[in-house]
């Protein structure tokens, strides 16, 4: 293969790379649907209950349940949130709920099956987005409270403003087998900015910066730019090494004969006869 050849080769990669990965922001935004925020609790029996809202924390939400065979609390907070009055979100960040549920009743027990929710348009009753449904498998004995940990990420490709959310626990009354949702959250949220430091915007920074380097590259080995850098580089690098005279036998330029002084070698020759005589005597003898 050519050069000019891997050079387009590994463009048309990393494009297809940053096709890829803007696709799949898009692909986030599920599209509108026509029915209601309280579709998953179609064939369940819902709860209609009273809301009370916890004055010294807005972005509080509580329901207590009252039937016949049970009574509950479910309350939600969201621990991560920077706002004072209300939930501030962030478009594409990881949000945390905490849903906590009580069960009042003294007899009976309640099953946590699924925690879920939506994100609905404001002042409408279309769902925009469905967060993920999480399976819990929690048992709330009479008088006890349980807390699920919820999470769930707003899509990178919400405008901000406004919107409204759902939170909803799945449960099962273990004495009739009747399942119910019990409402969590339902109120409005101000979804912000989507965060620049996300892995996804930092690995489609990283592929458009990458494309234009691939691309300048081309165009300078293209017009042999790239081979007169080199072999300028490779001549100031031989340059730049001084020529020493190695003495041979020596295995590095750290000795030069050059730098010895005549008075040292004389002694060094009159050492060596002196080391030698007493030998070559016995030799002799």
């Amino acid at each position: 293969m050519s050069l000019p050849s891997r050079y387009l080769a590994l463009l048309a990669l990393l494009s297809l790379l940053s096709f890829f990965n803007i696709g799949a922001c898009a692909a986030d935004v599920s599209s509108p649907i026509n029915h209601g925020s309280e579709n998953g609790a179609r064939g369940n029996h819902f709860e209609h209950a009273s809301m009370k809202d916890d004055a010294h924390n807005a972005h509080t939400h509580q329901q207590m349940g009252t039937d016949g065979d049970h009574s509950y609390t479910c309350q939600a907070i969201f621990p991560s949130s920077s706002s004072p009055t209300f939930p501030t979100l962030n478009a594409g960040a990881k949000t945390q709920a905490l849903i906590a549920f009580h069960n009042y009743d003294p007899s009976n027990t309640v099953h946590i099956l699924l925690a879920s929710g939506n994100l609905i348009f404001r002042n409408q009753d279309r769902v925009l987005q469905n967060f993920s449904v999480v399976r819990n498998a929690r048992v709330v004995r009479p008088g006890e409270t349980v807390t699920v940990d919820y999470r769930f990420t707003p899509s990178p490709g919400l405008d901000p403003g406004m919107y409204s959310v759902f939170l909803g626990l799945h449960c099962m009354d273990t004495t009739t087998n009747r399942t119910f949702l019990a409402t969590a959250f339902r109120g409005e949220v101000l979804i912000g900015d989507t965060l620049n430091s996300d892995a996804r915007t930092i690995l489609t920074y990283f592929t458009l910066i990458a494309i234009i380097l691939v691309m300048v590259y081309g165009i300078c080995a293209r017009l042999g730019l790239i081979r007169k850098i080199v072999a300028l580089w490779r001549s100031r690098k031989q340059h730049a090494q001084p020529r020493v005279h190695t003495e041979t036998g020596t295995v590095d330029n750290n000795y030069d004969p050059e730098y010895i002084s005549a008075e040292h070698l004389r002694y060094r020759d009159a050492m060596l006869k002196r080391h030698n005589s007493p030998a070559s005597a016995r030799k002799k003898n």
